[in-house]
């Protein structure tokens, strides 16, 4: 296909994906001005600095629970500072086969190594800022020579996406202002458009350009190919005026597409419900709350004034000020308030306060900081757990979201960089071709599946109760299975448990001891008596032996 045939089809797919966009575009814009107004670039080039972004803003509720949130999401399922997956195999009975534990157990570390050494931790807090903000986030995970993976983020605004029929995201279009200067040294003068090389040869490098961006699945290639052209994810750029020439058309050999959704319906793309547009209408009227509350306050010890027509005498309305008027002045009543207000300023605090909880609940605040809320001196830990557990469930299908869309291709692709880079151990033999499994075991994630362990406790609660009563019920019980299960919900480390083999030999050897030593047991007493016998049999013949004369 020609160059100017792939821009002509680039750009009429670009047209499609901004459809959908052009409808949450406002809402976008109207959450950003009212709470975080620095994020967001809604047209190319745009730049959000200087002190008049944040005039809007009188009370920052709201900013302050996406600080929180986003907080207590990298703290709670990516935290830097503790392992927050595992990898494994599908099949779990590989994972006795000898040397596979530790290969995986190698693969993590080194894993986490790479984390620590890139930018992905930063891409995180970008994500869960944005995600808080706008439901959605845009970013791409790519190979790097020096630190094996880098991120690269885009601000709400600039990037656009697409669907596959499984409903992920694996379209990926944005754009950038790049000056001529920029565009020659990344991509040769020989690769730039007419307009660009005269603006570089003319030495008016600074002038600025529109560059566009496309990552998408490559519908046609040569699987066996090993050209960046015939890779199944195919990388396009090209400067928008331009119509014959791309800059450049290359591709990637795993889905590097990162654009998690908070929560979404079938058939739309971006995201319906989210944290933000939640809060929007209450940060709203926060704001109106705080100027009628000042405007009261201001009406109540500095209220309009009214004077006599033609009023000309000297007037002075600071404190302490003096003012001058003439006697029938005086007698009229002189200077005196238009409107006498007086403001019930508990009940418009009261009333701004119930507006911040529900933005704090908005953001899930109540969830992440549940002890240091909770003022009260007789809390329980019961109490505690069971306001977790509540919380933990309506957060929950967010969370499985944010795994699909957005830990998982991070881990998918970073291992397989580290695999071309050779810094993964040599897995044994029994793992060739075995896909690998990934297990989440960070806070929040632990949390979750702690919801399940309360069924497990009042379950054997409840036998040990009904055992007082009848002790053959504890026969119900399979207390193995019990425990295991208790285990794999609750996350620990991998070899805390033994496995069923061994766990098997082991009360075998343990059943054969006793069954050795009660064999041994029922043999004493025998013995003894044989030996009192034989006592006595010896006296006997002693006995005899005097009672007959030789």
């Amino acid at each position: 296909m020609r160059a100017e045939d792939k821009i002509r089809a680039l750009n009429v797919r670009r047209q499609s994906t901004d459809r959908q966009y052009q409808d949450v575009r406002p809402i976008f814009q109207e959450i950003r001005d009212a709470m975080l107004p620095t994020r967001g670039r809604f047209s190319v080039g745009e730049e959000r600095r200087g002190t008049g972004v944040n005039k809007r803003i009188i009370d920052n509720a709201a900013r302050r629970g996406v600080r929180i949130l986003r907080s207590g999401l990298k703290a709670g399922m990516t935290s830097p500072s503790r392992p927050w997956f595992r990898l494994g195999p599908h099949d779990r009975a590989i994972m006795n086969e000898p040397g596979v534990q530790q290969f995986y157990a190698d693969a993590q570390e080194l894993m986490f190594e790479v984390f620590r050494g890139s930018n992905i931790y930063s891409m995180f807090d970008h994500a869960y800022t944005d995600l808080a903000l706008f439901g959605t986030f845009g970013g791409l995970i790519m190979g790097d020579y020096e630190d094996v993976i880098r991120t690269q983020t885009f601000p709400v605004g600039s990037f656009l996406i697409a669907e596959n029929e499984r409903d992920e995201v694996d379209v990926m279009h944005w754009g950038a202002m790049m000056t001529a200067e920029q565009i020659v040294g990344r991509w040769g003068a020989e690769n730039v458009s007419n307009e660009v090389y005269r603006a570089y040869k003319n030495n008016t490098l600074r002038q600025p350009f529109e560059v566009c961006f496309a990552v998408e699945p490559r519908r046609k290639r040569d699987p066996m190919s090993k050209l960046k052209t015939d890779m199944p994810v195919a990388f396009f750029a090209w400067e928008k005026s331009a119509t014959s020439k791309l800059l450049e058309e290359g591709g990637f050999e795993t889905e590097n597409v990162l654009a998690p959704r908070w929560e979404t319906t079938a058939g739309e793309v971006w995201a319906t419900n989210w944290p933000a547009l939640e809060a929007l209408g209450d940060t709203i009227q926060l704001q109106v709350q705080h100027r009628d509350k000042a405007q009261a306050i201001q009406y109540s010890y500095k209220p309009p004034m009214i004077a006599q027509a033609g009023l000309k005498k000297r007037f002075r309305n600071i404190p302490g000020g003096v003012t001058t008027l003439n006697t029938t002045d005086l007698q009229r009543g002189g200077l005196r308030p238009a409107v006498e207000v007086r403001p019930d300023v508990t009940a418009l605090l009261g009333d701004i306060n119930e507006t911040r909880q529900r933005i704090r609940e908005s953001f899930f605040e109540d969830l992440f900081l549940l002890i240091s809320n909770d003022t009260r001196s007789n809390i329980t830990a019961t109490e505690i757990a069971a306001r977790q557990e509540e919380k933990l469930l309506v957060l929950g299908p967010v969370l499985e979201s944010l795994d699909r869309g957005l830990l998982h291709p991070v881990i998918q692709a970073t291992f397989h960089y580290m695999q071309e880079a050779g810094l993964l151990p040599e897995p044994p033999a029994v793992l060739e071709g075995t896909p690998v499994k990934v297990e989440y075991i960070s806070l929040l994630a632990q949390a979750q599946k702690a919801v399940g362990v309360a069924a497990i406790e009042r379950t054997i609660g409840f036998i040990g109760s009904l055992a007082q009563v009848n002790p053959e019920v504890i026969d119900n019980l399979n207390p193995d299975e019990t425990l295991r299960e208790f285990v794999g919900q609750v996350g620990p480390p991998p070899n805390m448990l033994r496995d069923k083999d061994e766990v098997a030999a082991i009360r075998e050897s343990r059943a054969e001891r006793e069954q050795t030593r009660e064999v041994l047991g029922q043999a004493e007493p025998l013995a003894n008596a044989a030996k009192l016998i034989s006592e006595a049999n010896q006296r006997g013949q002693e006995g005899l032996a005097r009672a007959v004369p030789l």
